[in-house]
């Protein structure tokens, strides 16, 4: 299964406090970086920060804290448990989600409740890069987007330093209580970390004072030790915990009975005073989630695994002030169901959720700055193989499907233009193409009704839907035409047929100020997705808004209509 995308950016910066890069005392070409938003601690100085509060440390859950950056929003299928973060629009395996370039744990839940982001403690977190699009590809394919949690870095001391803090805090709604505490040693040749939080939480109650269902437990304990062998290499092992424990989802229709995390990471940094090489990064890792959920009375228990592992090798190239990036990288994800039991009425499964399915994924990437005084271009370069492979199909995949095997080759691309235009204003242009293969859920699940949809899903190891998304850009359109410049060359939809010649059967989506009566010059001119946003969310009344965008299309049944609360309900 292939997945591509195609995306045209055109940006430019006012007087913003929220978008920002790192400042060097040397030059002021490394000061240009707008795809990238970094929220940090108050530590560093280096930066123009977005200061973190304590309670972003005393809380698990990472999502949230993506979601004080405009950019990012969330999906909480919990009161206080796990955000999955959508970043202009992508979610899922839509976004690459990493731990220090490289680090993560795919999900044992179907319905994700236990996203990636929710394996990430906080405590440990130094700071959040969120790369935008499809632009950057150094830690792995990055489809709408790559946000990298990167740990605290070490710092070693001349003389004996012992350190660290203990924070709690109170939620009255829903008597909440949040723990967590970190403790540092500190010497010449080694820094040793030692971290855990603790949290525990009931119902709460919502405006109208309906309670609801957002019990949980959670607590982590790790520790990370930073081996100096010389000025010019560092070793890192982490190993942490994280287990949650009867944790209540108001939005679907099983609650977590348990979650067992446990994740590893060595790595390695060798830096260079060569004249061209500059470091070697080798990053190793693995991760495994035993994970139970099941409806709240419990006649329904499933028992899920999931795990994975991979490494990441990076070497860094200096050229006068250019800087060339290139490495490999293995990753491998695997899930299987363990048991299931369900009511004695119903009839048996044609196999497991997960028939033990895996991807292994082998990756090339490359990534070259070229730096002016006061400009940046940057091209990146990135191929992928990829196999998925199932060890226990249902009857029904042999039957669809064969053997269930699947195997891909994707390229991404991407070239880029940044420029400063004065202190606190930027222009950048962007070009990418990124291609991604099926998710473990997108080509095994079977028959499973991921969150509280009526219908089972059945995975697609062969299905092909290449996508294109078109997408308008409206704010810069504004910004031309209120300094009177000619918008008439940027057409909205004008080249779809072009695209299509160039994808051959895939399919193309159009999004960017749509409005009812744009719906039929953008069908007329080949779109066959449209996407609205605004005009329904924006809206006071959005059935009105959703009926008016129906009422331009072509009359379906199945497709083309608004569930209604006296709707027949599917059990």
């Amino acid at each position: 299964m292939n997945i591509k995308l195609y995306s045209i950016a055109a940006i430019f910066f006012a007087t913003t406090h929220t978008l920002f890069a790192q400042q060097e005392q040397d030059s002021t070409y490394r000061n240009i970086e707008v795809v990238k938003i970094t929220k940090v601690l108050p530590k560093s100085q280096n930066k123009q920060n977005l200061e973190t509060k304590q309670s972003d440390l005393l809380n698990h859950d990472a999502g949230k804290f993506l979601n004080s950056i405009p950019e990012i929003n969330g999906i909480k299928k919990a009161g206080n448990y796990a955000t999955d973060p959508v970043l202009r629009g992508f979610k899922y395996e839509q976004l690459n989600i990493v731990i220090d370039g490289a680090a993560h744990a795919v999900n044992a839940c179907p319905s994700r409740m236990d996203p990636a982001v929710s394996q990430v403690n906080m405590n440990m977190v130094q700071e959040a890069e969120i790369y935008k699009g499809p632009y950057h590809f150094r830690y792995g394919n990055s489809f709408g987007g790559t946000i990298n949690f990167v740990t605290l870095a070490p710092e070693f001391t001349e003389n004996l330093k012992l350190g660290g803090r203990i924070s709690s805090g109170y939620e009255s709604n829903g008597n909440v209580f949040r723990n967590e505490l970190f403790s540092q040693l500190s010497h010449q040749k080694i820094v040793w970390d030692l971290f855990g939080s603790y949290q525990k939480g009931d119902r709460y109650k919502d405006g109208n004072g309906d309670e609801v269902r957002s019990a949980f437990l959670r607590y982590n304990m790790g520790t990370k030790g930073n081996f100096k062998w010389n000025d010019q290499n560092v070793t890192t092992l982490q190993i942490n915990t994280n287990q949650g424990r009867d944790v209540e989802f108001a939005a679907l229709n099983m609650d977590l009975i348990y979650d067992k995390t446990w994740m590893f990471q060595l790595k390695h940094l060798a830096e260079f005073n060569q004249k061209y090489l500059k470091h070697l990064d080798f990053n190793s890792y693995y991760s495994f989630v035993d994970h139970s959920m099941g409806t709240p009375d419990r006649k329904m228990v499933s028992d899920v695994q999931s795990t994975t592992y991979g490494a990441r090798l990076e070497s860094k190239f200096a050229f006068g002030k250019n800087t060339f990036y290139t490495g490999l990288d293995y990753k491998h994800e695997g899930a299987e169901n363990i048991r299931m039991i369900m009511p004695a009425m119903m009839p048996m499964r044609d196999g497991t959720s997960w028939q033990d399915s895996s991807i292994d994924q082998i990756g090339w990437f490359n990534e070259y700055q070229m730096n002016f005084k006061n400009s940046k271009l940057v091209a990146s370069l990135r191929l992928d193989y990829n196999k998925g492979d199932a060890k226990a199909l249902s009857n029904l995949f042999k039957t669809l499907y064969g053997d269930g095997k699947a195997e891909n080759f994707n390229h991404s691309l991407s070239l880029g233009y940044n420029k400063n235009l004065c202190n606190h204003n930027q222009l950048g242009i962007w070009l990418g193409r990124a291609q991604r293969s099926g998710s473990l859920t997108e080509r095994y699940i079977n028959r499973f009704a991921v969150g509280i949809d009526a219908y089972e899903l059945v995975g697609n190891p062969e299905l092909k839907p290449d996508i294109v998304l078109l997408h308008r850009n409206v704010d810069l359109e504004t910004t031309k035409a209120e300094k009177g410049e000619d918008t008439s060359e940027m057409t909205e939809w004008g080249n779809i047929k072009s695209i299509k010649k160039l994808i051959g059967d895939g399919l193309v989506a159009v999004a960017g100020g749509i409005t009812p009566n744009k719906v039929e010059e953008a069908t007329s001119k080949g779109a066959d997705i449209i996407i609205a946003g605004r005009y329904i969310i924006g809206s006071r009344d959005v059935r009105r808004a959703a009926e008016d965008f129906l009422a331009h299309f072509p009359q379906d049944p199945d497709s083309m209509r608004l569930a209604l609360d006296e709707d027949e309900q599917v059990n």
